[in-house]
Protein backbone atom coordinates (compact mmCIF):
# COMPACT_ATOMS: atom_id res chain seq x y z
CA UNK A 1 0.00 0.00 0.00
CA UNK A 2 2.74 2.45 0.95
CA UNK A 3 4.79 1.46 -2.08
CA UNK A 4 1.87 2.12 -4.43
CA UNK A 5 1.28 5.52 -2.80
CA UNK A 6 4.93 6.51 -3.17
CA UNK A 7 4.86 5.46 -6.84
CA UNK A 8 1.79 7.64 -7.38
CA UNK A 9 3.47 10.60 -5.68
CA UNK A 10 6.65 10.18 -7.74
CA UNK A 11 4.65 10.02 -10.96
CA UNK A 12 2.91 13.36 -10.24
CA UNK A 13 5.96 15.17 -8.86
CA UNK A 14 6.86 18.33 -10.78
CA UNK A 15 10.41 18.60 -12.02
CA UNK A 16 12.45 21.04 -9.97
CA UNK A 17 15.02 21.71 -12.66
CA UNK A 18 16.07 25.04 -14.12
CA UNK A 19 13.08 25.39 -16.42
CA UNK A 20 10.59 25.18 -13.57
CA UNK A 21 12.79 27.47 -11.48
CA UNK A 22 12.70 30.19 -14.15
CA UNK A 23 8.95 29.78 -14.59
CA UNK A 24 8.54 30.32 -10.87
CA UNK A 25 10.83 33.37 -10.86
CA UNK A 26 8.96 34.86 -13.81
CA UNK A 27 5.64 34.24 -12.12
CA UNK A 28 6.83 35.96 -8.95
CA UNK A 29 8.01 39.01 -10.93
CA UNK A 30 4.71 39.20 -12.78
CA UNK A 31 2.78 39.04 -9.50
CA UNK A 32 4.97 41.76 -7.95
CA UNK A 33 4.61 44.06 -10.98
CA UNK A 34 0.83 43.54 -11.01
CA UNK A 35 0.59 44.32 -7.30
CA UNK A 36 2.70 47.47 -7.61
CA UNK A 37 0.63 48.62 -10.61
CA UNK A 38 -2.59 48.15 -8.63
CA UNK A 39 -1.15 50.50 -5.99
CA UNK A 40 0.33 53.06 -8.42
CA UNK A 41 -2.39 53.19 -11.12
CA UNK A 42 -4.93 55.23 -9.11
CA UNK A 43 -2.22 57.77 -8.30
CA UNK A 44 -1.10 58.02 -11.94
CA UNK A 45 -4.67 58.37 -13.25
CA UNK A 46 -6.21 60.61 -10.58
CA UNK A 47 -8.39 62.58 -12.95
CA UNK A 48 -9.80 59.62 -14.85
CA UNK A 49 -13.44 58.90 -14.10
CA UNK A 50 -14.49 55.32 -14.61
CA UNK A 51 -17.72 54.83 -16.50
CA UNK A 52 -18.12 58.43 -17.66
CA UNK A 53 -17.04 57.97 -21.27
CA UNK A 54 -19.50 58.68 -24.08
CA UNK A 55 -18.75 55.27 -25.63
CA UNK A 56 -20.79 53.58 -22.91
CA UNK A 57 -23.97 55.46 -23.83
Amino acid sequence: MINALSDLILRWTIDVGWASTWVRVGNEWLAAITYIWMIVAPIVWKRRQVGSSSACA
